[in-house]
């Protein structure tokens, strides 16, 4: 039985539409908050497009995340949330929330760095916010993670985070998240619910 994820992404290309199945085989989280750009490999698993995650205790919160997957079409760019534990930094421990709205990179590519997102929890209070300038560079990313130094092999999703809190982080039972591109007035948007059990 293959374990890939079966993602089923909502592809924007202008006024239409693609959903085509998108096969996930190996997912990393790239981390390049401080001065060092770090990855960690996570589960297939992680990835959900739930509406609602359940996860151990009261302790945990989101982190906003630029999501890229490496598909047979192109690479896409959508969101997702590095949910974790607020003292601990192990990717692995929690679903990971993904959007089913995606774009396609090579249509934002030249303005990427002007890209913005937000994270705000379900008050509305904003969490976390800034310019994609902020993450690290794609092509430090990439050879991280590929033995072929200038793309993601096919198959391949990655969590990209770094973006500082605005504020100490406290937990939430909702959070929303938002990607803008100002220069073609888009927006990608993701919400989630966490239940504690």
């Amino acid at each position: 039985m293959s374990s890939s994820f079966i993602f089923r992404p909502h592809i924007y290309d202008g006024n239409t539409i693609t959903t085509p199945d998108v096969l996930i085989d190996n997912v990393y989280v790239a981390d390049s908050r401080g001065k060092n750009l770090s990855v960690s490999r996570i589960t297939n698993d992680r990835l959900t497009t739930a509406p609602e995650i359940q996860v151990l205790g009261y302790d945990t919160i989101a982190e906003a995340a630029i999501l890229l997957i490496a598909a047979g079409a192109g690479m896409l760019m959508g969101i997702a949330s590095n949910h974790k534990y607020i003292n601990q930094e192990n990717p692995q421990l929690f679903s990971k929330p993904i959007s089913r709205q995606v774009w396609r990179f090579q249509h934002v590519a030249d303005h990427w760095e002007y890209l913005s997102i937000q994270l705000s929890c379900g008050t509305g209070e904003m969490i976390q916010n800034g310019k994609l300038a902020e993450f690290a560079p794609i092509d430090e990313i990439i050879p991280l993670i590929s033995s072929d130094q200038s793309s993601l092999q096919q198959g391949t999703a990655v969590l990209c985070v770094g973006l500082p809190m605005l504020k100490s982080n406290e937990p939430s039972s909702s959070y929303s998240l938002k990607l803008f591109d100002q220069e073609k007035d888009q927006v990608l948007e993701l919400d989630y619910q966490v239940s504690q059990i």
